[in-house]
């Protein structure tokens, strides 16, 4: 089964390289890729893909603020867009809130690109993937 995927990042070549990653090594595919959180919210209006991979970091509307926006479409509509935080901003500190505002998933951008396939494919079927980093914050 293949799982929809929108990537969120300001860098333009950061989310190239996410996307032919992605989709060179799992059954992906990128239905959308944004540079902000405000475009990321609008998209959601027209595709529903079942993972946002989602910086921290962005103009607009932050990878905070989206997280809340997204667990209160997912309630309101009844529907399960999950949530990857891949981001630089990895402190024991955005973990923590990140997970709290719904994050599915919590990885470094300078986590290993086998853990980050592994990563989606486990959110895509179970629902979360939690590692070592995140278990000790």
């Amino acid at each position: 089964m293949i799982t929809k995927i929108i990537t969120a990042d300001e860098n333009k070549i950061f989310r190239l390289g996410l996307h032919h990653l992605l989709e060179a090594n799992g059954d992906f595919e990128i239905v959308a890729e944004v540079s902000n959180g405000e475009e990321l919210l609008n998209q959601l209006d027209y595709k529903v893909p079942d993972i946002v991979v989602l910086d921290l970091n962005m103009a607009e509307v932050g990878g905070l603020d989206v997280l809340i926006k997204i667990a209160a479409r997912n309630r309101n509509r009844q529907q399960q867009i999950r949530t990857v935080v891949l981001t630089a901003h990895d402190t024991e500190g955005y973990i923590l809130e990140a997970i709290e505002e719904g994050a599915c998933c919590f990885l470094s951008k300078k986590t290993d690109v086998n853990e980050i396939v592994t990563a989606i494919e486990n959110v895509a079927v179970n629902g979360t993937y939690y590692n070592d980093r995140v278990n000790k914050a």
